[in-house]
């Protein structure tokens, strides 16, 4: 009999069992802080994996906490998935559209809140306003420099393919020049999807 190892985990699902180990270890210690300073990024992970509805809920149990960015950055998480499941309401483009960035280099937080106005404009047949919010946020390449940001570029270029203006994010296709795992992996996403 021969035994198979099971393929190791990679990307968005080995990222989340290595966040259940450390809530699992932080909640056996009493280390309550962890799990609070991390639950957003969980959002975003399973949001990754497309695992939508899921996200929604975890989001909708972000309360205010020590960490002042975790309530905004899960709204916008929350946005983001509500948008793809077609769910995405005017009170939650609202509730986003003013919440304000944790400072002004908050890059993840100023881009996630334009993709949301974005896909609200795109779904009301406003692609000229989805194009100006696009605009309005001049260089992508700026958001390739802060954690969190990178992994929303994928979705500025579908939105600015969407909205109909892919120029706006052809120079996305220099992130690679600083070849992180990361950034390599999106770079190939941004060139797949600009082709």
């Amino acid at each position: 009999m021969v035994r198979r190892r099971a393929a190791p985990l990679a990307g968005p699902a080995a990222e989340l069992k290595a966040r259940q180990e450390i809530e699992a270890l932080a909640a056996s210690r009493g280390l309550q802080l962890i799990t609070s300073m991390s639950i957003a990024e969980d959002v975003r992970v399973l949001y990754e994996l497309g695992r939508f509805d899921e996200a929604v809920v975890m989001a909708e149990q972000i309360h205010e906490t020590e960490v002042e960015a975790q309530p905004r950055w899960g709204a916008v998480q929350r946005a983001l998935a509500l948008a793809d499941t077609g769910e995405l309401d005017d009170a939650t483009v609202e509730a986003v559209r003013h919440a304000p960035p944790a400072d002004e280099g908050d890059l993840r937080h100023i881009l996630g809140v334009a993709l949301v106005r974005a896909a609200e404009a795109i779904r009301h047949g406003r692609a000229a306003e989805a194009v100006t919010l696009l605009k309005g946020l001049g260089d992508p390449q700026r958001f390739s420099e802060r954690d969190g940001a990178v992994e929303l570029l994928p979705r500025l270029v579908r939105t600015a393919i969407a909205a109909g203006c892919p120029d706006t994010v052809t120079n996305l296709r220099d992130i690679a020049t600083v070849p992180t795992p990361l950034r390599s992996h999106i770079a190939a996403t941004i060139d797949g999807l600009i082709e």
